[in-house]
């Protein structure tokens, strides 16, 4: 899901589908970026263009499920922790 949401933010810029790992997959993105076009490229601009997906498709991957899940988590624990 993240490749489709990369290839969203860059329709111009071909890239080839970086293995999932997890959190990690950003770094791996902005290192293929640089190696190919010279220049890293925008998380956030990949973030909105994932969050559109989210949207429209209301369909996600198992791995993208899972770190939403992780992610909601750690929002519910910081904000309950907040004082």
């Amino acid at each position: 899901m993240y490749h489709e949401a990369v290839k969203i933010a860059y329709p111009e810029r071909t890239i080839e589908k970086a293995e999932e790992h997890g959190s990690k997959i950003e770094k791996t993105y902005t290192d293929k970026f640089k190696e190919k076009y010279g220049f890293g490229f925008s998380k956030t601009r990949v973030a909105q263009s994932l969050k559109k997906k989210l949207m429209e498709d209301r369909k996600i991957d198992r791995i993208t499920k899972g770190n939403l899940e992780k992610l909601a988590k750690e929002i519910v624990t910081r904000l309950t922790n907040f004082k």
